[in-house]
């Protein structure tokens, strides 16, 4: 079936034109959004805790989010999420 959408495309339309490397590199730059400058740290952010015992740094704010029902830690490294007050206890002590 594919084949044969392919093969009235190319007799209605004719053969497609190859793109040159000018024009690819130009529509490359409309695929992505650049990324912000100011962010520090390339890694990613983590979503529903990602190691517990591990630090994301300093705790900069906490709170709930009532759309996800979920706690959420933002700190210099990260966000955690956590689904009961209790899971916090499971963060290192010097966090807790």
């Amino acid at each position: 079936m594919l084949r044969h959408k392919v093969e009235e495309r190319v007799h209605e339309e004719g053969e497609p034109s190859t793109i040159s490397k000018e024009d690819l590199c130009e529509a490359r730059k409309k695929w992505f959004r650049p990324m912000p400058k100011e962010r520090k740290l390339k890694r990613p952010l983590a979503f529903f805790t990602r190691h517990p015992n591990a630090s994301l740094g300093d705790i900069l704010s906490w709170g709930w989010l009532d759309d996800l029902k979920v706690y959420v830690i933002k700190g210099e490294f990260g966000i955690q999420y956590f689904k009961c007050l209790i899971d916090i206890k499971t963060l290192p002590w010097w966090d807790v």
